[in-house]
Formats: C-alpha cells, structure tokens, sequence
C-alpha cells in the first residue's frame, strides 16, 4: 500500500464528554486480584484519577484499571489496528488499514516479542 492510499484512509476521532455529562460513581468498593493492599482511587472535578497505594506495584495495577476506565474504546480500538480487525466493526472504510497491519504483521511480531 502506497503513502498516498494510506493519506485517503478515514480518520476516526474519539470525542471526549465533558465532566460535567459523565457519570462516575461517587464511591466504589471491590476486590482486584492482584493487589496487595487496599487502593484507592479518587477522581477530581475535572477527570483526573489520584491513585494512593503503599506498593509500586499496587499503584501500577490502579494506574491500569483507571486508565481502562476512561478509555476502554481507545484500548479496545488500538488493538483491532494492531490485528488488522477494524473493518469488522467500520466496514470497507477501514479494510486497507488492517490490510496495512497484517502486511507488516504487528500481531505475529507482538506475539512473537511476549513469548520470549
């Protein structure tokens, strides 16, 4: 696939809410396997996650689940590039980017870098 082919794929912007329309949770209390000691997680005015750990590890795991709190399409949207899947969710539009993807093989080369 050519530069200029590349140029004429569809962009696909996420569009963020404002704070004010989200609906977050005021208090949430659960178990995450793999912490080792509690967490918590609180969320300013404006959409900032301010995360309280005793472990390095333990704000890590936060810092993950936070993350895929706000952006879980995002996340779920990288990986379908990096497989070459988007098309089953927008169709022809997006064909030549998983066409792009699998030709370079970001899959078989992840795959490949998480068994080492």
């Amino acid at each position: 696939m050519s530069l200029p082919q590349l140029r004429r794929l569809p962009v696909l912007a996420l569009v963020l809410l404002p704070d004010s329309l989200r609906s977050r949770p005021t208090a949430t209390s659960m178990r995450v396997h793999g912490l080792t000691t509690p967490v918590t997680i609180t969320t300013d005015r404006w959409g900032i996650p301010h995360i309280k750990a005793a472990t390095e590890h333990d704000a890590y795991m936060a810092l993950g689940y936070a993350m895929a709190q706000d952006r879980l399409f995002q996340m779920e949207f990288t990986r379908r590039i990096g497989q070459g899947r988007t098309a089953e969710v927008f169709g022809k539009r997006t064909l030549a980017i998983d066409e792009w993807s699998r030709t370079v093989g970001f899959a078989r080369i992840a795959e490949q870098m998480w068994a080492k």
